[in-house]
């Protein structure tokens, strides 16, 4: 689904004409054993604002994390492709009931078949070769961008948990939006990049006054954590 601006809706019809050239009868059997669609979202109409919000947060925050960041088309290309794998690599929801499970589904499942997981960092190799640049200048690119990457995830992740309790909310009052057995994210300070971990909610702990302030909460691992609230975060599905 997209929506209505200008330029894809003159970019779909130039796709449709350039359909319309094409005499090769592999190449058409190809693109139309595909099955792609280009739809539109009805006009004036004010959807997609999940997808729009998260498009915002990205942009904003490349934007504050590189700033007058130097970087060359190389160091460029590999910010942007380790964002789409963290992005991506964001948990939706539970493929089975059982929170044993080891990876969530994620839209990577979607495009790849399986999550978008970057190696963890090394230290730099000290027989590394380069015909343009010495080591030490490598070693301090390299360890530039592994901290601007850092500071994305931090920023992302951050703005990203905040929206998840925010497309939660209701209007009408109610003691929590968490119930026993539900499967959420446990927020966590120190942990690496892209590593979410589910658990699921085996106690309510309410305060004095009725609500519910902490939880217990069983990992994967079988381990049973006792967090607050404003540490879990339910799924967007």
């Amino acid at each position: 689904m997209q929506d209505n601006a200008k330029t894809f809706k003159r970019a779909d019809q130039d796709l449709k004409e350039l359909w319309k050239s094409i005499k090769d009868p592999q190449l058409r059997e190809f693109f139309s054993e595909k099955g792609i669609t280009w739809r539109f979202i009805a006009e004036r109409a004010w959807w997609g604002g999940f997808w729009e919000r998260l498009v915002r947060s990205v942009k904003s925050i490349l934007r504050k994390v590189l700033g007058r960041a130097k970087l060359n088309f190389e160091e460029m290309c590999t910010i942007l492709t380790e964002a789409e794998a963290i992005i991506n690599s964001r948990p939706l929801t539970y493929v089975h009931n059982d929170v044993d499970e080891p990876q969530p589904l994620t839209p990577a499942h979607f495009l790849v078949g399986q999550r978008l997981t970057c190696l963890p960092p090394k230290p730099f190799p000290a027989d590394t070769n380069h015909p343009t640049a010495n080591k030490e200048e490598m070693t301090r690119r390299w360890r530039y961008r592994q901290r601007l990457m850092t500071n994305f995830w931090n920023r992302w992740q951050r703005e990203y948990l905040l929206d998840l309790k925010s497309a939660h909310r209701c209007d009408t009052p109610q003691p929590t939006l968490l119930k026993v057995g539900d499967v959420v994210l446990i927020g966590e300070d120190n942990t690496p990049r892209q590593s979410w971990r589910l658990g699921r909610t085996q106690e309510l702990f309410p305060g004095r006054d009725g609500l519910v302030r902490s939880c217990t909460v069983r990992t994967s691992s079988g381990t049973l954590l006792r967090r607050p609230i404003q540490l879990l975060y339910p799924l967007e599905i």
